[in-house]
């Protein structure tokens, strides 16, 4: 599921009339578009506590309904943990997303942390790593067989600086703008805490604000059941508007 709002993208005068005298005084409609912003709630989500034992079934867990916190990242909150550590905790995120609504120009994840220690939570200064998954996966699926240890493979990343605040939103828009160039290549995105234990609250925890949904915002193009005629000058040009909602 996801909730939609729009912003009209504010024009002057002078600017409207550069465009139409651009266009010229053939009859061409112009159309003027509105930035809209789409959440959308997880399709599908997994946590592995175990990295290395991903394959494992034991180790796939639905993460999308679930209350508590977990974490997302070292176990311990070390940033090198020694030999024989069973690995970086790690989650996985899909979204039904529409690549056709128009072109992405911000995303954004949004994520609760469960506190700010090092131990426990994500503390202000520590990195958190969002990168697109190359295999297609699902939770039903069941996880990436043996002998792959750490889950579905990924590409192309990003690494977010985390804010001292307990709520924050990852800007992730060049990931998703890769996604938009080739929507059949990638299958959501894998995150974890390269530097923390990464703990952060479950998708359906009542205080997490919904972690893991993805705020988009695209260069939407007007529908024509949405759009006003202006007629401007005696030339017969035309300016098309979204309608104020």
């Amino acid at each position: 599921m996801f909730h939609i709002s729009t912003s009209p993208t504010g024009r002057t005068a002078t600017s409207a009339l550069t465009i139409l005298a651009a266009i010229g005084a053939s009859g061409m409609v112009a159309e003027v578009a509105s930035a809209a912003v789409v959440e959308y709630e997880l399709l599908d989500a997994v946590r592995t506590p175990n990295s290395t034992y991903a394959y494992l079934e034991g180790n796939w867990h639905d993460w999308s309904g679930e209350t508590n916190w977990n974490g997302i990242g070292w176990a311990d909150g070390v940033v090198d943990p020694p030999s024989g550590s069973d690995g970086p905790q790690r989650a996985f995120l899909n979204w039904d997303i529409d690549f056709d609504a128009g072109t992405i120009t911000d995303a954004r994840i949004k994520i609760r942390k469960n506190n700010t220690s090092q131990e426990y939570g994500i503390p202000g200064g520590a990195h958190v790593e969002f990168a697109l998954i190359t295999d297609d996966w699902s939770f039903a699926g069941g996880p990436k067989a043996s002998p792959d240890p750490d889950g579905p493979d990924v590409g192309p990343s990003v690494l977010v600086t985390a804010p001292a605040d307990l709520y924050f939103e990852a800007d992730v828009t060049s990931l998703l703008q890769t996604w938009q160039a080739n929507p059949t290549q990638y299958h959501g995105i894998r995150f974890y805490s390269t530097d923390s234990a990464g703990g952060v609250h479950g998708p359906m925890n009542p205080d997490s604000l919904q972690t893991g949904d993805l705020i988009l915002t695209t260069a939407a193009i007007p529908e024509p059941a949405s759009l006003g005629m202006l007629a401007l000058g005696s030339g017969g040009i035309l300016l098309s508007r979204r309608r104020r909602e």
